[in-house]
Formats: C-alpha cells, sequence, structure tokens
C-alpha cells in the first residue's frame, strides 16, 4: 500500500526552531541514502528537543519540575562530562515525573536510543560488516520521533495544569489587556493555538466551572476575564464545543443560581443561543425564572422565545404597555452592547433603535439621560430613519429629565442635524433653523 505520510511537511509542524533546523540534517541524510548518519542525528535532535521543551515549561510557564530536572541534568554533566549517561537519565525522568511522554511514545525513543548505538558504535556482524539500518527501518523511527516528540507542544505536558495556569495567568495580567482583542491575541499565542482538541475541551470545561459554577472569592473577583477567555476558546471551535455540552449536559447545566452569575450564562446565551437547548429542563427553568424578574436577563434571553421575531415583538408590547423607568436596564454600556450583538439581521437593527429610544425616553435623572445618550442613542443615530428620529424628539419632549437638563440643547442638535441629513427641507423648529446650511 502507498504509504502516503510526507515527512517534509509533518516536520512543518515542529514549533521550536532549532529544532526543525536540526531536523532538517536528519531529513537530507535520509534523502541521500545515509542511514546510519540519519538515525545518529534523529537520536540528537531528540535528546535536544527534551532539552528545549524543558526549558520553555520552566522559563514561559514557571515549571518547577522543569526546572529541578534541567538542574539535575546539568549537574549530571558537569560531574562526568566524557560519560552520555545523562541521556538516558533525561528519559526517565521526564518519563517519571512530567507528561511529555506517554508509554508507547518512551518505548519508541529508547528503541530510537538502541538503534543510535548501533549506528554510531563500530558493531560489525560476523562478515566485519557494520551494522547498517534499511530504510523502512529508519522512516519508522523518523515518523515515530516527529509525531511522539518533535511536533508536540510542550504545554500538552501540562494538561491537567493548563486550564489554572491560565487563570493564574490572566488574574495576574489582566491591566494588561486594554481590549477584548489584546487579550484574544495573548491567550491564542500562550495557549489556545497550542492545545490539542482534547485540552482545549478540559480547558473549556474548567472555565464554565469558574464563570458559571463556582462562587468562592478568587472566582468572584476574576469572573469577568475569565468569561472573556471562556467566549474567545468557545468562538475558536464552537461545534465541537457543543457537542461537548450535549454529551455532558449534565455538568455543564448544574450552574449556580445566583443572580450575578445567571446574569453573565444569559449573557452568553443571548450570543450563543444553540447552547440552551442543549441544556437540562431544571437548567432552563431556572434560566426562565431569572428572566421573569429580572429587567437585564428579560431584554437579553430571546433564546426563551419561539424566535427573534416573537422576542421583539415581547419586548415591545411590555415596555409600551404601563411606560415605566424600571422597564429597562441600568447597566447601559455593556449591556447595549451585549444586546446590539444578538443579531446582525434588519429586522433586528430596527428593533434595536426603537428600544434605544423607548430606553432613552425613560431617563429618571439627568445623568441617566445624559450617559444614555452617549452611549445609545449616538451610536443609533447614523442609523436611525426619520419616523425614528420623530419619535425621539416626541419622546424627549415627554420626559423633563430630558429637555431640562444641561446637555439637552447639544443632544436636539444632533438630532436635528442627522434629520436634515436624510431630508435637508425638513420643517424645523425656529429655535433650530441656525442648523441649516445657507
Amino acid at each position: 500500500m502507498f504509504d502516503e505520510y510526507s515527512i517534509e511537511q509533518r516536520a512543518k509542524l515542529i514549533p521550536n526552531k532549532n529544532t526543525k533546523d536540526y531536523f532538517a540534517e536528519v531529513v537530507s541524510c535520509y534523502n541521500s541514502g545515509n542511514y546510519r548518519s540519519a538515525v545518529v542525528m534523529l537520536w540528537s535532535v531528540a535528546v535536544c528537543d527534551l532539552l528545549f521543551k524543558l526549558n520553555e515549561l520552566a522559563e514561559r510557564y514557571d515549571d518547577t519540575k522543569a526546572k529541578k530536572i534541567l538542574a539535575e541534568i546539568k549537574s549530571q554533566q558537569e560531574n562526568n562530562k566524557r560519560s552520555p549517561k545523562w541521556e538516558e537519565e533525561l528519559i526517565n525522568k521526564i518519563s517519571e515525573r512530567t507528561e511529555l511522554l506517554n508509554t508507547s511514545e518512551e518505548t519508541n525513543l529508547r528503541h530510537l536510543q538502541e538503534q543510535r548505538h548501533l549506528s554510531a558504535h563500530p558493531v560489525v556482524n560476523e562478515d566485519f560488516q557494520l551494522h547498517r539500518p534499511n530504510q523502512e527501518t529508519v522512516r519508522a523511527l523518523i515518523r515515530n520521533t516527529l509525531d511522539g516528540l518533535l511536533i508536540k507542544d510542550p504545554l500538552l505536558s501540562r494538561s491537567q495544569k493548563i486550564a489554572s495556569d491560565l487563570v493564574d495567568d490572566i488574574k495576574k495580567n489582566k491591566e494588561l489587556f486594554p481590549s477584548d482583542e489584546k487579550l484574544k491575541t495573548y491567550l491564542d499565542s500562550k495557549y489556545y493555538s497550542r492545545l490539542s482538541m482534547e485540552a482545549e475541551k478540559g480547558v473549556f470545561r474548567s472555565l464554565w466551572k469558574f464563570v458559571f459554577r463556582s462562587e468562592d472569592d478568587n472566582c468572584e473577583e476574576n469572573r469577568g476575564i475569565n468569561y472573556k477567555a471562556l467566549f474567545i476558546l468557545y468562538n475558536k471551535k464552537r461545534t465541537e464545543f457543543n457537542r461537548q455540552i450535549e454529551t455532558d449536559k449534565t455538568y455543564f447545566s448544574n450552574t449556580a443560581s445566583a443572580d450575578n452569575i445567571l446574569l453573565l450564562l444569559i449573557k452568553f446565551l443571548s450570543r450563543y443561543s444553540e447552547i440552551y437547548n442543549l441544556l437540562t429542563e431544571d437548567a432552563k427553568t431556572l434560566i426562565e425564572g431569572f428572566v421573569e424578574k429580572d429587567v437585564t436577563a428579560r431584554w437579553l434571553a430571546w433564546f426563551t422565545a419561539n424566535s427573534l421575531e416573537e422576542h421583539i415583538n415581547n419586548l415591545r408590547r411590555w415596555i409600551d404597555d404601563k411606560p415605566n423607568h424600571d422597564k429597562f436596564p441600568d447597566d447601559t454600556a455593556s449591556f447595549w452592547d451585549d444586546f446590539v450583538h444578538i443579531s446582525q439581521s434588519d429586522e433586528w437593527k430596527r428593533a434595536v433603535i426603537y428600544l434605544a429610544i423607548k430606553c432613552y425616553g425613560a431617563s429618571y435623572s439627568f445623568d441617566t439621560a445624559d450617559e444614555r445618550f452617549e452611549k445609545i442613542i449616538l451610536r443609533i443615530l447614523q442609523d436611525a430613519e426619520l419616523e425614528d428620529l420623530e419619535l425621539l424628539i416626541e419622546e424627549s419632549k415627554k420626559n423633563d429629565q430630558i429637555y431640562k437638563r444641561r446637555k439637552a440643547l447639544s443632544a436636539s442638535e444632533h438630532i436635528y442635524n442627522r434629520i436634515l441629513e436624510i431630508d435637508p427641507l425638513y420643517n424645523l423648529p425656529g429655535e433650530y433653523e441656525y442648523l441649516r446650511s445657507p
């Protein structure tokens, strides 16, 4: 059968540049038919790569086991500079104390070491011929070493600690991430891009626990940054993580019942509504009960309706029936970001404009009106149509917390300028005629 495995293509996956450069010599020897040299060099590359991986774990992830192994190997080398015994000890220590090598990978490395001894030493047969490994043997050695060691990221050796490493890292450095994009770049570079699917599932499971289940002080303090880390990870492989949730729905449905945690869960579900239908019925009941009593949750939880259109109609009816400022969320800036991003449909954009105007119209203080105009109205103004702007003027005139505040004139100028962009001949109130271009 034709072997489609490409050594050259797999070599491109080697993460360490030095290892990749050294391995090119192995490939060169192999392609030239110098199989003894290829085996000898392959062993040297494998040993170097183990040291490189330990060094990265020690320096980048502050891994105490890696630091200790490196120190012990260095001491052994210094005590007996001519002895290669430290090479075998290196494999022993790594196999016993880390997860860099599993049993089969360790066995393959030891087989490579034996083949290296046969190829490097003057071992001759009864015909006084040096040992010469055949092409198939060398190819198998190369393949096993590539897949079992060289292309592996050292981070995977900390599979049981990746999640805790990650949350400790972003906890200590969260002030260095002024934007979600900066955090995404950091997490992708240092963690997410280097994980296997199984490792990603482990991290996703742990982050879900830290964000939606745990209630200790440490989790509470870092829930916001951990939520962002979860959000970024889920976005990478939604289908795979949905499958994980469905397979282990009891775990993922068992969330804390604290108001702030349920609201965060609803915020997440408002962006990824498909998860809601993967949860158990008791989890859905808990969520729906919270939606009934919490205004912000009610606005965001469109996934509890049969459709987005139904949710829009329900919200409009509820708001228009006995309007009251208690029917509008207070956390203006962060809430509105989540609300706007529920959908990109034209229908949703029209609904957002209407609800934004109603929210502004229900401002219960000068400061609230100022904040809602700046954080809500200004962001929808350019998308508003003439009928929307006339509704905005009408709502403003009905509320003295809007029209009596210090910034009322500035707000009106913004609105009428937008009207004139749409209809330069619009019949402005006399006091705003000065806005019309001569």
